[in-house]
């Protein structure tokens, strides 16, 4: 019997098949793929959720996770930390809390006002300083600058806690004008001079001098809340201005 010979068509075309790989398990690579996880979906969306999430930023104003703050402050010092007396924290340029501007120990604080109140016709003006301050008081001074015909008409207290001592009463007889610092520390007590006859004099009680009453009474006291400082003119004639007065106190 004579086998008879393969075509050479059929040859060629069972060795295009195996070069193809079309007599692989068709659903072998898909196995492969599913055992990785290597499908190429997920990496597109690991990456597009990582997108929608922004970087932490000094400056944004929000306070994100390792920022001490994010633009402006309103915190005191001494809500900050205790030790501190005065001042304001503020928010550094990396969003850190600021404290330089904060003092503590003892500390000199001044306040002035400038009221222009008129004293006359047996009035009783009154101006009132608040501070806002942690601390004990050590020392007081105070500024003060008046505007007045006949200065014997007037009685001058500051107020503080229930106490009232008082800087000048019905003193430096019918001269004018007030322009001094009580201080306790001063060289000189309470003193008058006698306004020159010149234009534009000199304020007849002038420059540092020791208030009539002490302004110890304050010392040790708490600092903060209201000052006050009272004036009484004790006449239905003459009259002046209270122009302005500074209230300093050092605390610690």
């Amino acid at each position: 019997m004579t086998i008879p010979s393969l075509r050479p068509t059929t040859l060629v075309f069972a060795c295009s098949l195996a070069l193809l790989g079309a007599c692989n398990d068709p659903g072998e690579g898909d196995d492969e793929l599913a055992e990785t996880g290597e499908t190429g979906e997920g990496e597109d969306e690991t990456e597009a959720e990582g997108d929608d999430q922004p970087a932490p930023m000094c400056g944004d104003g929000v306070v994100d996770p390792g920022e001490d703050c994010d633009g402006e402050l309103t915190l005191a010092c001494a809500d900050h930390d205790p030790i501190y007396l005065t001042g304001a924290v503020a928010c550094s340029s990396e969003c850190r809390f600021d404290t330089s501007a904060c003092v503590s120990g003892p500390a000199l604080i001044e306040v002035c006002s400038s009221p222009g109140l008129t004293i006359n016709d047996d009035s009783h003006p009154s101006d009132t300083i608040v501070l806002d301050v942690v601390g004990t008081v050590v020392d007081v001074d105070v500024q003060l600058s008046v505007t007045h015909d006949h200065l014997e008409d007037l009685h001058v207290t500051l107020g503080h806690a229930e106490l009232g001592p008082t800087l000048l009463n019905k003193f430096c007889g019918y001269y004018e004008d007030i322009d001094a610092v009580f201080d306790d520390e001063a060289d000189i007590p309470l003193t008058c001079v006698p306004n020159p006859i010149v234009p534009d004099p000199p304020a007849a009680i002038l420059g540092p001098m020791r208030p009539q009453d002490s302004f110890t009474v304050f010392d040790g006291l708490d600092a903060g809340g209201e000052w006050t400082l009272y004036i009484s003119h004790a006449s239905l004639f003459n009259g002046g201005t209270l122009d302005s007065w500074c209230l300093r106190v050092t605390v610690e």
